[in-house]
């Protein structure tokens, strides 16, 4: 019933065939980061999560401090030499783009992620939950933001949940 709503509001669009191809890159590459969260080992996964993530930067889908902390979780499974990590994570702070002047709001979700991210980064590699993480940073992100969040016509299920 949404992915019809989704549908129909994209047969009214001229670039209804590069929207399409967007939300299917996207989904496709959000499935790749759900399935790697579930087997936080697979370095094939792990790969195609950080191989995804300019393409998802460059559309706005994923911001800056998200594509920081999901390449964080990530770099372990790929580079177990932390000097390699962290200079793999300094040349993605280098290709980001300069990150607007926060408001207080924002400098307050960023201190509080950066504790959480940080108190992740110190548990030993194999006993940190990538799944637990991400879900302790979007309960934080809705506790400071839930309000601001715009009403949108985007599915929340996908095809296969919406077909069961």
């Amino acid at each position: 019933m949404q992915w019809a709503a989704l549908a129909a509001e994209l047969a009214h669009r001229p670039d209804a065939g590069a929207e399409r191809a967007r939300l299917r890159a996207y989904l496709t590459w959000s499935d790749t980061v759900a399935r790697w969260r579930a087997a936080p080992g697979d370095r094939a996964l792990a790969q195609s999560v950080v191989d995804g993530l300019p393409d998802r930067l460059a559309q706005r889908e994923v911001s800056a401090p998200e594509a920081r902390v999901l390449a964080a979780a990530v770099l372990p499974v790929l580079e177990p030499d932390t000097a390699r990590q962290t200079q793999a994570l300094q040349a993605l702070e280098q290709a980001l783009p300069p990150a607007a002047a926060p408001g207080a709001q924002q400098q307050a979700f960023l201190r509080e992620q950066a504790a959480v991210v940080a108190a992740w980064r110190t548990t030993p590699v194999g006993a940190r939950d990538p799944a637990a993480l991400q879900a302790r940073l979007d309960a934080l992100r809705a506790q400071h933001f839930a309000a601001e969040r715009p009403a949108t016509s985007i599915p929340t299920k996908s095809p296969q949940e919406v077909s069961r």
